[in-house]
């Protein structure tokens, strides 16, 4: 049941008293809009789980930082679910990368 969309469970470990952070999707995108000629690289959509966000303007602090991060195309996130969802040209941004932008949003 899959559908292209591997399962993945990568944990940051929360120690210096900010956000953990926990990748628990990643999915490579279909490309729905890009033509044959379009070398536009493939991006992929990485879910992770934000745990300890004390109000909806830190969803808003780190949704602010991840838009401007190289290699980032969209995020969103949601402070009910604890959840950050993002679409990212994997060749220029790792998780470290994004865990990284979260925990410097504060």
């Amino acid at each position: 049941m899959g559908h292209g969309r591997p399962e993945t469970e990568k944990t940051h470990k929360n120690t210096d008293g900010v956000i953990a952070v926990e990748q628990i999707d990643a999915s490579t995108l279909a490309g729905e809009n890009r033509s044959d000629t379009d070398a536009s690289p493939e991006l992929e959509r990485r879910s992770y789980r934000l745990i300890g966000m004390s109000c909806a303007s830190c969803a808003r602090s780190i949704e602010t930082t991840l838009q401007a991060t190289l290699g980032v195309r969209s995020v969103t996130v949601n402070y009910a679910s604890e959840k950050a969802v993002v679409e990212l040209d994997p060749s220029q941004l790792t998780d470290d990368d994004v865990v990284a932008a979260i925990r410097s949003a504060g």
